[in-house]
């Protein structure tokens, strides 16, 4: 059957509703199927679902409330571990980094899901290429304040993905510093863990799940 076939099937649209390149899509278009372009997630706002191929590269986009009244680093892992969040020494120290400025008031903030190969990239790349990239379509990093805040709305969900954020400097030794970013992992057999990757001059792979935020 024809993808547009498909679509119609899924979500009830016509098919002149549906797009496959930027050129295609009009006021009209409902759901976008191709590589993602600048512009394409604030541009086009009548668009409904994106995805780099179908069915399995849908991108995920949420609006969430990001409610704090958190006043420090402390307050945030007490609660981490209250919602049943693991995590070690390295996490530890970036909850209690200078550079996590816990915000005091709620934040509405639009979410942007995807996998690395979303972003054209088919092989290993740079983390910061792959960033640089993103830039490009038009997302942006998250806060590092915002990341756990963000996942500990959503610690029910299963997930395994890493949060697009300025990295936090952890000194290791006289010659070496740690570039910390945060990995969150659920799913219905384990607990909530929170993680830490170093990302200075690493690759990910192109299956690797990230999030973002417009």
């Amino acid at each position: 059957m024809d993808i547009r076939e498909h679509i119609k099937i899924i979500y009830g649209y016509w098919l002149g509703q549906i797009a496959f390149s930027q050129q295609e899509v009009d006021d009209m278009t409902k759901v976008y199927i191709g590589s993602l372009f600048p512009g394409i997630f604030h541009d086009y706002p009548q668009l409904e679902h994106i995805y780099t191929s179908f069915p399995d590269g849908k991108i995920q986009r949420t609006k969430d409330e990001v409610k704090s009244g958190l006043i420090s680093g402390t307050d945030l892992e007490k609660l981490l571990l209250d919602v049943g969040y693991e995590y070690s020494n390295n996490e530890h120290e970036m909850l209690q980094s200078g550079e996590l400025n816990i915000p005091r008031n709620s934040q509405c903030v639009q979410i942007i899901g995807l996998r690395v190969r979303d972003l054209g990239f088919s092989d290993e790349v740079k983390v910061y290429n792959f960033f640089d990239q993103a830039f490009r379509v038009g997302l942006k990093l998250c806060p590092g304040d915002m990341a756990p805040l963000l996942m500990l709305n959503k610690f029910r969900e299963e997930y395994d993905c890493s949060i697009a954020m300025k990295p936090i400097i952890i000194p290791s030794g006289q010659y070496y510093e740690y570039h910390n970013i945060f990995h969150i992992r659920s799913s219905k057999v384990c607990k909530p863990t929170l993680y830490s990757h170093d990302i200075n001059g690493k690759k990910c792979r192109s299956d690797e799940q990230w999030i973002f935020q417009l």
